[in-house]
């Protein structure tokens, strides 16, 4: 029986050292994937500390009180608490950061469709299902548009980049487009679409579309890092190079969504928001977790949708895209009031975002995929 305890006690510090690890390795300053990736289990690591302290309790009423134990439930009660100060926002035990509207507004459904999903028909019924007023399809590919050909004809204004290899973007609206663009911001291989959007009452919002390179993707190429995959760079040069561009046009209403292959806690994403000024809807309301659609117990809030100060929320919720690794969001957006809004960067923030850009450009260029200027 002593030894049994023994080897339990022994797992469980085992286990305790990793989420108090995985909770650490974050605070690093680097994009490497493997620290990067630790982003995205915080509510895992805050359940795991609650479990394994009262697991701890049991073992100290059964083998008596020693101070492994007792430095093991301080060590994990820190931990969880660090983790679930950053979930707590995106519960309604939270005040909104984007106030609630009166009113219907314009009706946004963000759809990563998968590159590999073949449930064409299935897809286009539920896109008119929801009946989007603004509809942004990601991973658009040939096959995807000839399958989706009818439900483009209900939308008046186009903006899209048509890719293979889940790499495509399309913007579809009923309200008119002004001006849409495709840019390569950071990676060739990575189209973002730029826009205004000119609603019914004459007013216009910034739209901004992106689906940024995931940190852990293979490289089709041998790259400088040895196991062959992306840091998190990329992505993160991408996001705050909108941010920047954001922030410059403050004056301007905007929207910013897509699949940002990061969670909405993670350092990148908060810092995003710092700079650009632009708020977050899940706040106040809930985590809203879109992959992975096929496993219920992993999956992390990872397509978003950015507004402006101004911008009121008359509804939001995910919604199943059949055969898609991903939930759609369907945010139901009201211009309420278009003023300049300020940001919460300071110059640390700003620094910051810099050396990270540069980073993000440097890893692009020395890949091969420094877009054409």
């Amino acid at each position: 029986m002593k030894l049994s305890l023994t080897i339990v006690t022994l797992a469980v510090h085992a286990l305790a050292a990793l989420l108090v690890v995985g909770t650490l390795i974050p605070l690093l300053p680097v994009g490497a994937w493997l620290v990067r990736g630790w982003d995205f289990p915080r509510v895992h690591i805050a359940v795991g500390c609650a479990l394994l302290i009262v697991l701890l309790l049991v073992l100290g009423a059964a083998r008596g009180w020693k101070p492994d134990i007792t430095i093991a439930i301080a060590l994990l009660a820190l931990a969880g608490a660090w983790q679930a100060r950053r979930i707590a926002p995106y519960t309604p035990l939270w005040p909104t950061h984007v106030p609630s509207a009166s009113a219907p507004g314009v009706r946004l459904l963000v759809v990563n469709l998968d590159v590999r999903n073949d449930r064409h028909g299935a897809v286009a019924r539920m896109i008119e299902r929801e009946r989007p007023d603004v509809l942004l399809l990601i991973e658009m590919d040939q096959a995807w548009a000839a399958a989706l050909s009818g439900v483009r004809a209900d939308f008046g204004g186009h903006a899209e980049d048509i890719r293979e290899d889940g790499l495509g973007l399309a913007l579809w609206s009923k309200h008119e487009l002004d001006n849409p663009e495709i840019r390569e911001l950071v990676s060739e291989k990575r189209p973002s679409i730029h826009t205004t959007i000119r609603l019914d009452d004459g007013r216009r919002a910034r739209f901004v579309a992106l689906h940024p390179t995931p940190p852990g993707l293979p490289r089709d190429h041998d790259g400088d890092d040895q196991d062959g995959r992306y840091d998190s760079r990329i992505r993160d040069a991408e996001l705050l190079l909108v941010a920047d561009e954001i922030a410059e046009q403050s004056d301007e209403a905007w929207v910013v969504a897509g699949d940002f292959n990061d969670v909405a806690w993670s350092h990148t994403t908060r810092l995003f928001q710092r700079i650009s000024g632009l708020r977050d809807p899940r706040i106040g309301r809930g985590l809203f977790n879109t992959y992975h659609a096929g496993y219920t117990l992993l999956r992390y809030p990872v397509d978003h949708v950015f507004v402006s100060p101004g911008f009121a929320v008359a509804g939001m919720r995910r919604v199943e895209v059949p055969g898609s690794d991903h939930f759609a969001i369907l945010a139901e957006l009201s211009l309420e009031l278009s003023e300049n809004h300020p940001t919460g960067a300071d110059a640390d923030d700003r620094e910051e975002a810099e050396e990270m850009v540069e980073e993000g450009e440097q890893d692009a260029e020395a890949n091969g995929e420094a877009p054409d200027v």
